[in-house]
């Protein structure tokens, strides 16, 4: 039986770079953004004490960030890659199969190693953009994670779903604003972890006219 808690939150942390959130649509060709973000997960956990719930349960806070460089490949691809706190590195990639001005949706691979506890992992969501004006998006994602963590016989898959909402606003032709809130839940254990976040967006900026 795998234990969830503070050591699978630990180990989710890395493939949950808080950086990585972002809209379908890809960046032009040649470009490059660079992002910032910060997140706050929360998990439960045994023993009373601050936030506590019953004799044995309480909710633990974690806060996480992380920084990605985005670059424009070709018109319908790009990659990213990132750094998330206290040691994971990504790599990943936007995919961008459709594109039709008010709607865009992507595939978004990405694979994550957490150098402190030596765990990978690998997710494969589904970006869906809803873009009601030129400087106003919504942003949907959705799909499968794995993270190869330690149960009680070893090393094993931990399999996941995640899925986030939020906003991207463009401010000015440099700059965009990506606040999100979204779930992790084991498929095994039936555990669901929140986790809240705030991404921002510098350089390269994507069409959305």
């Amino acid at each position: 039986m795998i234990r969830l808690g503070l050591a699978l939150a630990i180990l989710l942390l890395s493939s949950c770079v808080p950086a990585a959130f972002r809209p379908a649509r890809t960046i032009p060709k040649g470009e490059v953004e660079h992002s910032i973000g910060a997140s706050l997960i929360e998990f439960p956990t045994v023993g009373c004490g601050k936030g506590c719930v019953d004799d044995s349960l309480r909710i633990e806070r974690v806060p996480n960030v992380g920084y990605a460089l985005r670059y424009g490949l070709a018109e319908t691809l790009d990659v990213g890659f990132g750094y998330s706190a206290p040691a994971a590195l990504s790599a990943d990639a936007t995919i961008q199969v459709v594109r039709r001005g008010f709607f865009d949706l992507s595939l978004a691979p990405m694979v994550a190693y957490e150098f402190v506890t030596g765990v990978p992992s690998f997710a494969a969501p589904v970006i869906v953009d809803l873009n009601l004006h030129e400087v106003l998006s919504v942003v949907g994602m959705a799909g499968p994670l794995v993270v190869h963590g330690y149960g009680n016989d070893g090393r094993e898959a931990i399999w996941m779903g995640q899925a986030a909402a939020g906003l991207e606003f463009r401010p000015s032709p440099k700059v965009s604003l990506r606040p999100y809130a979204g779930i992790l839940r084991s498929f095994g254990e039936g555990e669901t972890l929140p986790i809240f976040g705030l991404g921002v967006g510098l350089g390269a900026q994507r069409d959305f006219r």
